[in-house]
């Protein structure tokens, strides 16, 4: 049997380039607009600012992640009660003034 030369040998697959790890881009996202939200999101916003929370603070205390709470602050989210109930008293507020309209 005639030896392989270095042409003849088994070509392998090339080896795939190994993925560059880059940091994660933040989101860009236009903010919604007040009008466009619903009344207990503009209350949820408001009373986070008056305690002086960020959204990450507010978020660990509540017990959800911080995307989530963002998601409820602008109105894309659609909680479940536990979910209001845990951000209420991450505020210190009542479901009932969570939701109570203001009175005219």
């Amino acid at each position: 049997m005639p030896k392989k030369t270095a042409k003849q040998k088994t070509a392998r697959p090339p080896r795939k380039a190994a993925k560059k790890k880059t940091a994660k881009k933040a989101r860009k996202t236009t903010p919604t607009p007040a009008a466009d939200r619903p009344a207990w999101a503009l209350r949820m916003e408001a009373a986070r600012a008056v305690l002086g929370l960020t959204v990450r603070e507010a978020a660990s205390q509540a017990g959800i992640r911080a995307a989530t709470w963002s998601d409820l602050e602008t109105g894309t989210a659609d909680p479940s009660l536990r979910t209001l109930q845990a951000v209420a008293a991450a505020l210190g507020l009542t479901l009932e003034r969570l939701f109570r309209e203001p009175r005219a």
